[in-house]
């Protein structure tokens, strides 16, 4: 089994950390491969380089839309403060309203992109008007250090080390979702390695749960695992992994966040801005979009297109999707809305 990761303290970070993937998958190879950002994590799952990975909520509808055959299974995290736009204290810039005309670095494609133009935008400020560069957080860090940029939207542990060399935080993620602009991260696989493989996903899955388990009982000892695997202190992984919200299998199938196929959940709702479909599209039941902008209708969170009738109930494993349809020309399609996921530890549904 081949995982991408990234350097982000939620479950993922835990299971890894604490080898639990290896332990579970009994004669099976775990090969992790890191990654700076989702983009290279897409890529990667395009090419067939990996079977797992874990991308932001906004790339997962862009790798759908450029045809990636993969599957959300997990959610390994609703982001809060732990994404946030950290400004060079020396650069004047108090409130959003003082961007305009400052160089702000991002790594575009990602949750963190989507958070600075929502940000922008709630504060009625032309993103025109401000210099958005695209920077991986390496390369961010460096640029900050060199005086290159004013700030960056970043996440940890970038975001806490420029905030220590002469920063200070704007707004945070966390602050955004409770304006209806959320983000998480999410594990996908391939299709094909999931259908082949579908015990192994479930055990993998289970893993994932355990470590909310984990820290939620114990948080001390799974900072001590995520501090030793990104080699920083107790207290910074602590302080990190704080400012995330980590569910159980159990919690993300509730009304706060995905819901079930009859009742949509609270996330997919408020998570609008993930998917595009064209102008046209007609739902087949009420509030399946959630905005609209010219040209486009915007789905809640994710979307795929696919090739399926109308209403129809997909089943791939254990992880049941139900179908959202609609007409465009000829052709009829439908995008992937509700996710229910069973899995042999933490309940199901």
């Amino acid at each position: 089994m081949r995982i991408g990761f990234q350097t982000i303290p939620n479950t993922e970070a835990v299971a890894k950390g604490a080898g639990w993937h290896e332990k579970a998958l009994s004669g099976w190879k775990v090969k992790w491969v890191p990654f700076d950002s989702g983009r290279d994590v897409n890529n990667a799952l395009a090419s067939d380089s990996i079977d797992i990975g874990l991308v932001g909520s906004t790339l997962v509808s862009t790798g759908l839309s450029k045809g990636i055959d993969y599957e959300v299974i997990w959610l390994a995290d609703v982001i809060g403060d732990n994404e946030a736009l950290v400004v060079k204290d020396t650069s004047g810039i108090q409130e959003i309203g003082d961007l305009v005309g400052k160089t702000i670095a991002v790594t575009f494609g990602s949750t963190t992109q989507y958070s600075l133009l929502g940000a922008l935008q709630a504060s009625q400020i032309d993103s025109g008007k401000v210099h958005i560069i695209d920077m991986k957080p390496a390369d961010m860090l460096a640029a900050w250090n060199r005086g290159d940029i004013d700030g960056g939207y970043v996440w940890q542990p970038t975001l806490q080390q420029m905030q220590q060399n002469g920063g200070h935080v704007l707004i945070t993620s966390g602050q955004l979702a409770h304006k209806g602009i959320v983000t998480a991260d999410v594990i996908v696989v391939r299709k094909s390695f999931a259908e082949s493989h579908p015990e192994q996903v479930k055990t993998y899955l289970a893993s994932l749960n355990k470590a909310v388990t984990l820290f939620r009982s114990h948080p001390d000892e799974a900072a001590a695992v995520v501090a030793k695997e990104f080699g920083i202190s107790h207290e910074e992984a602590l302080e990190m992994m704080k400012e995330l919200i980590w569910l159980s299998a159990d919690e993300q199938l509730t009304s706060d966040y995905l819901g079930t196929p009859d009742h949509q959940g609270e996330l997919w709702e408020s998570a609008g801005g993930y998917g595009a479909f064209p102008e046209g599209a007609k739902p087949d039941r009420p509030g399946a979009f959630s905005k609209g902008i010219p040209g486009c209708r915007f789905f809640s969170f994710i979307a795929r297109s696919c090739t399926r009738s109308r209403g129809e109930v997909m089943k791939v494993l254990e992880l049941k999707h139900i179908s959202l349809a609609y007409e465009q020309g000829k052709k009829t399609f439908c995008a992937l809305q509700d996710i229910n996921l069973t899995i042999d530890e933490g309940g199901s549904s």
